[in-house]
């Protein structure tokens, strides 16, 4: 038996799948879908950064749902935070373009929901969103900033109007969300303005509004408990993967904090992701997927707990696990079946989802629907 694993660990030459330096997965589609979120982080907007982070799961699923099949990528640049220095016009990349979701989540998390105060320049985030990001060089690429915030707009040097022309240049559209102030009157113009100059879409937006689930049929509590079971059943591997699984739980603790529907929308996203082969760092999916398990060099790759163990207890072990895992995946899947974002999809097709309730969620994907075709 011993000769058996013996031969098995060591003689294995399979392919291990780590995520890229970027933490990016591989990822198919139809047409490359490229969003950067320009988010204002103002003391004028405290909050903001909340309804990105509770929406976020929602736009994904809304956005993977599209026809033709997009290939997405998401990206996050912030503005307005004294954090990101002076000279750095106090805008800073978040994140930039990438597949690998649960990083971009956890990337969020160190974000402050909210400052006193902090300087807006407009322009100079705009330019850095234009020029900073890794976007496609593809030319039916679809590639959009949704620049979200408030304050003046208008700058001295017209830096916004620059980072306009050259956004149109590199084909890349920019809409704009306003998010109400008590100046709304003496601002909300500049950033219509932004939205013609960069041939998109403008909207508005308030601070703290969120879609609900309103689907009697998922038991909340039922639910929870599916998903924690799902999480035991996770066992990371690879150089990389003990980062990799404490991104994918700081996005699953985000998405619980955001309430039942951003918990929902998240676990919706990891059913979909695990069919097409996502949770790379994770061996449970490795032996899924294989039927074996991955070639490797050091037990140090696998979790403390798993030290000097042998060989037949790491094999008895993942195929527990793995058992373990198909029990509460049935359980949730159970739960999905009413496939409620596809529901939603179609509403928001419908027109019946608008965005004149003010919610950041629809404000964004009701553009998309209007632009991904053109």
């Amino acid at each position: 038996m011993k000769c058996r694993f013996g031969l098995l660990f060591c003689l294995l030459v399979l392919y291990i799948f780590p995520a890229d330096a970027s933490g990016s997965e591989k990822v198919s589609g139809d047409r490359k879908l490229e969003i950067v979120f320009c988010m204002d982080l103002s003391g004028s907007t405290n909050g903001l950064i909340n309804d990105l982070r509770d929406n976020l799961w929602h736009i994904i699923n809304q956005a993977k749902l599209l026809t033709p099949k997009p290939e997405l990528r998401i990206g996050v640049v912030g503005f307005s935070r004294p954090s990101f220095k002076k000279e750095n016009s106090y805008v800073k990349v978040l994140c930039d373009l990438t597949t690998d979701f649960d990083f971009l989540a956890a990337e969020l998390s160190k974000i402050r929901p909210s400052i006193e105060k902090g300087d807006q320049y407009i322009g100079a985030a705009l330019r850095k969103g234009v020029l900073d990001i890794s976007w496609s060089e593809e030319e039916d690429a679809k590639k959009i900033i949704y620049i979200v915030g408030n304050g003046m707009v208008a700058d001295p040097s017209g830096e916004y109007i620059k980072s306009c022309e050259l956004a149109v240049k590199r084909n890349i559209t920019i809409n704009s969300i306003y998010v109400v102030s008590n100046y709304k009157a003496k601002e909300i113009l500049g950033w219509h303005k932004i939205a013609t100059m960069g041939r998109g879409i403008s909207s508005e937006m308030t601070v703290g509004f969120r879609e609900k689930i309103n689907d009697e049929t998922v038991a909340t509590k039922e639910f929870f408990n599916a998903a924690r079971d799902f999480n035991l059943t996770c066992m990371f591997y690879s150089v990389n993967g003990m980062t990799k699984y404490m991104e994918y739980r700081k996005a699953d603790s985000i998405a619980y904090a955001g309430g039942n529907a951003s918990f929902f929308e998240r676990v919706y996203y990891k059913s979909m992701n695990l069919i097409t082969g996502g949770m790379s760092w994770d061996v449970v999916n490795y032996y899924t997927r294989t039927g074996l398990l991955p070639a490797y060099s050091d037990t140090l790759l696998f979790p403390d707990s798993l030290k000097n163990k042998s060989n037949e207890y790491i094999y008895d072990l993942v195929k527990t696990l793995k058992s373990d895992r198909q029990r509460s995946v049935s359980r949730m899947n159970t739960m999905l079946i009413n496939d409620y974002p596809l529901k939603m999809h179609d509403r928001y097709a419908n027109g019946e989802l608008k965005d004149d309730n003010n919610l950041f969620s629809r404000c964004v994907i009701n553009m998309l629907l209007k632009q991904w075709k053109e």
